[in-house]
This record gives C-alpha cells, sequence and structure tokens, in this order.
C-alpha cells in the first residue's frame, strides 16, 4: 500500500525557504517525480 500524502509533501516542500535555497534548485538540477497512486 503507498503513502496518498507523499505527493502533498512534496508539493509543499517545494515551497519551502530551505528548497528554493538549495544550490542544485537553484541551477536547475532538480527533477519532479511522478508519484503512481494504486488503488486497493
Amino acid at each position: 500500500m503507498e503513502d496518498s500524502s507523499l505527493p502533498a509533501v512534496a508539493d509543499e516542500w517545494e515551497k519551502s525557504k530551505v528548497w528554493k535555497g538549495l544550490k542544485s534548485v537553484k541551477n536547475g538540477h532538480v527533477y519532479k517525480i511522478k508519484y503512481k497512486r494504486s488503488v486497493i
């Protein structure tokens, strides 16, 4: 069973000052992960 809250956490993290301050983020070296939601 997958954690359905993971995408929401990732979205919130990307809005944080810490995330935006990372050197790799500033240089565009970060890629989004596609989340697969499964229904059980």
